[in-house]
């Protein structure tokens, strides 16, 4: 998980809404949001106004909205971030990581872009006892592309300039150098306005 979006698993139903859009993470987010409040109001606002056995079954029904929601937020990220097991090319899972990226299921895209970058330098290990980093499959080139980007998508800039220093050390980045100079000229002007901001 992504240091940009962990925040969203501390409340109930908010991954499903922020992430996929569901209805139903926007009423579990209420649901939760009712019970916890009715369980603060009851327990440090207007003690004397609620029975104790009220209050117990008011956090107890808050404790376990949020226990499942994180049950089931994480088997959907788990789901939704697994490599699919008949995939019998890296290109599909280069497809996979792209449609997420389009729907903008940053956590999504980025989890299978590693697993896929990943599985590449295990591939070179086992094939051609290449060290991992020291080369690349041409098709390795744009999933660390689109992982520069997502990074940069996310404000994780200096994540994704050292995605952009490997890609430019390269050799055989060939017809993907001009991407690589125009994502690292976007890099650059994001960065420019936070570095003049610092400097003196």
């Amino acid at each position: 998980m992504g240091f940009s979006t962990w925040w969203l698993y501390l409340w109930p139903g908010l991954p499903g809404l922020w992430l996929r859009g569901q209805v139903r993470g926007l009423l579990v987010a209420i649901l939760f949001t009712i019970s916890l409040n009715l369980a603060l109001v009851a327990t440090f606002v207007w003690p004397e106004w609620f029975p104790v056995t009220l209050v117990a079954a008011c956090w107890l029904v808050t404790a376990v909205i949020w226990i499942v929601s994180a049950w089931n937020s994480h088997n959907e990220l788990v789901a939704d971030s697994a490599l699919p097991k008949n995939a019998a090319s890296f290109q599909e899972l280069l497809e996979a990581a792209q449609a997420h990226y389009l729907r903008r299921h940053w956590l999504e895209a980025e989890t299978t872009l590693n697993a896929l970058l990943e599985q590449q330098s295990d591939e070179q290990l086992s094939r051609s006892g290449i060290r991992a980093g020291t080369g690349e499959r041409k098709w390795a080139i744009p999933a660390r592309l689109m992982l520069a980007a997502l990074l940069r998508r996310t404000q994780r800039w200096p994540e994704a300039q050292r995605q952009l220093d490997h890609l430019a050390n390269l050799t055989e980045r060939g017809k993907w150098d001009m991407e690589i100079r125009r994502e690292q000229a976007r890099l650059t002007e994001l960065q420019q306005p936070v570095s003049e901001a610092s400097s003196p």
